[in-house]
């Protein structure tokens, strides 16, 4: 426990000179909470080890998880899901449907924030920043407006095993090294259509989540 009260410290610290630039620390919202399996994956149970993160202001936000239960070998992608208006969600949390179906209500978005290769022995987390308006490669173009107020979902992708020739698609894409088959067909284009295909079976299998 000292030890991750001396990262959240340190990550603060961070946050607060590289993106605020003032004495704003005051105006900063830290939540934490615990790392599940995602519902796609069936059961729902939380991953012993696992810790989230999030800090937001007006300015934006940024995200930290330190997770378990990743295979050897395999590249892991870590994506922001943001409701800016979870108001407008009939479940708590939003649902995926309703993520991607009624986008224009939940004003809700996706985009990339972190990428790892997993090998045994190596701490398995992901950080993401994401500053307020137009987001990296939007999956549907709301960008982030309610740093403050948006529910934020933490989403862990895994591509399969590492595939040198592909690293940068594995790496830097949603669908980088998976074939198509495996990727939901709920999804927009712009996730579905984002990087090569590839051999393998893609999965989402971790989940935190943020309701501020």
């Amino acid at each position: 426990m000292k030890r991750y009260l001396l990262l959240v410290i340190a990550i603060l610290g961070i946050f607060a000179i590289s993106v605020i630039g003032q004495d704003m620390m005051s105006e900063m919202t830290v939540s934490t909470t615990h790392v599940e399996t995602h519902p796609s994956q069936g059961d729902v149970t939380i991953i012993e080890d696992g810790h989230a993160m999030l800090v937001t202001n007006e300015d934006g936000l940024f995200a930290h998880m330190v997770t378990d239960n990743l295979e050897d070998g395999h590249v892991y992608t870590f994506w922001v899901v943001i409701v800016n208006n979870p108001e407008a969600c009939e479940a708590f949390p939003c649902t995926a449907p309703e993520i991607i179906n009624n986008s224009d209500a939940l004003e809700s978005e996706v985009t990339w924030g972190d990428s790892m290769i997993y090998y045994d022995g190596v701490e398995p987390k992901f950080n993401a920043y994401v500053p307020v308006g137009d987001v990296h490669e939007p999956w549907i173009g709301n960008g982030l407006t309610n740093p403050t107020g948006a529910e934020i979902h933490l989403v862990v992708n895994d591509h399969g095993e590492f595939i040198p020739e592909m690293t940068a698609d594995m790496l830097g894409t949603y669908r980088g090294g998976c074939t198509d088959d495996s990727l939901p067909g709920l999804f927009p284009e712009a996730a579905t259509s984002d990087g090569e295909a590839g051999p393998n079976t893609c999965r989402l299998i971790q989940d935190a989540i943020f309701k501020q």
